[in-house]
C-alpha cells in the first residue's frame, strides 16, 4: 500500500513541479508519515525539506527521513520562522475546523515566498464528510 501510495504521489508532484521554476525549498503542511515528502525527494533529491506534523506516532516516520527539517506542533499553532519557496497541503484541511481555515490560509501565504499549492477535497461551502468510516 505504501508503496502504492508513493509512486502515485511521485506521478502528482512531478506534474504539480513541472509549473514551477526555481523551487530550493518546500514544507508540507499535516505531513503524516513523509510519503509526499519522500516521493518530492525522489524528484529533487537536494531540495530542502520541511515538515509540520502533530501526531507524535507520525513523528517518528518523519525523523527517518534524511535531512528534513521537523516542527512537531499544529498547524495553527506554527510560528514562521522562515518563508519557503513552495509551501502545500494535501487532504489535511478536512480537518482544520472551518472557521479556523482563513487562519491556517494565511499561515500557508506567510510561509511561501513563491508557490502555495493546495491538493484538498472542494466544496464552495465547508461540509461534513464521511471520512474512513466516520
Amino acid at each position: 500500500m505504501i508503496k502504492k501510495s508513493l509512486l502515485q504521489n511521485i506521478s502528482l508532484f512531478s506534474k504539480i513541479l513541472k509549473h514551477t521554476n526555481n523551487v530550493n525549498s518546500i514544507m508540507e503542511f499535516g505531513s503524516n508519515i513523509g510519503l509526499n515528502l519522500l516521493a518530492i525527494q525522489q524528484l529533487l533529491p537536494d531540495i530542502n525539506l520541511s515538515s509540520i506534523e502533530i501526531n507524535s506516532d507520525a513523528i517518528e516516520y518523519l525523523k527517518k527521513i534524511e535531512n528534513l527539517n521537523i516542527y512537531h506542533t499544529s498547524i495553527l499553532e506554527f510560528t514562521v520562522d522562515r518563508k519557503r519557496d513552495f509551501v502545500f497541503t494535501k487532504g489535511v484541511l478536512i480537518h482544520i475546523n472551518p472557521e479556523e481555515l482563513q487562519k491556517t490560509y494565511e499561515i500557508l501565504y506567510e510561509t511561501s515566498n513563491r508557490y502555495i499549492c493546495v491538493c484538498e477535497y472542494y466544496n464552495p461551502t465547508p461540509v461534513g464528510i464521511d471520512y474512513r468510516g466516520s
